[in-house]
């Protein structure tokens, strides 16, 4: 019987062909060089994606103060919609702004609420420098400048306790 030949390759006893082993995510992950400076087994990891994740995978910042970090990275979110303002991090750019995306208007009550969030969460960390900081790498995700991880940590401290995620506040629940 004729029929066409067989690929080229190494193969199992049964004759099926074995399959090459692709590309894996990690081994993409380790060559991305915003990843450069993190350890060769933490590279894959979701958190070394942005510079904030990078400390915290580190150890430079905790990971209470990283949860505070994305908490805050979240309420300026919902207040920049509140206002129309541009994503600092866009995922793509609509030249037309055709395709700029229809969200829908928030009620007054909605928009007061995020602003509210917003300037309490603001307001709780103290100081230029640490609210500079704090902008720069949660928000605009810029990487961290040498002598400035004081000045972060102490903006994602005040954070964590305003948001209540250091053990020192007391529950709710608690009486």
């Amino acid at each position: 019987m004729v029929g066409r030949k067989r690929k080229a390759g190494r193969r199992y006893k049964s004759g099926q062909r074995v399959q090459e082993k692709g590309i894996t995510p990690a081994q993409v992950a380790a060559t991305m060089p915003h990843r450069a400076g993190l350890p060769a087994d933490r590279r894959h990891d979701q958190k070394a994606e942005s510079p904030l994740g990078a400390l915290n995978l580190i150890g430079a910042i905790s990971v209470v103060q990283y949860d505070a970090g994305l908490k805050y990275r979240d309420i300026v979110r919902r207040y920049r919609a509140v206002i129309d303002s541009p994503n600092p991090n866009p995922a793509t750019i609509s030249l037309d702004r055709i395709s700029a995306g229809g969200r829908l208007p928030l009620s007054p009550e909605e928009a007061k609420r995020r602003t509210e969030e917003y300037c309490r969460a603001f307001e709780c960390i103290r100081g230029y420098g640490p609210r500079v900081i704090v902008k720069t790498v949660v928000i605009y995700e810029k990487p961290l400048q040498a002598g400035d991880l004081s000045d972060l940590r102490t903006g994602l401290d005040a954070l964590a306790e305003h948001f209540g995620l250091t053990r020192t506040r007391k529950s709710a629940l608690r009486k």
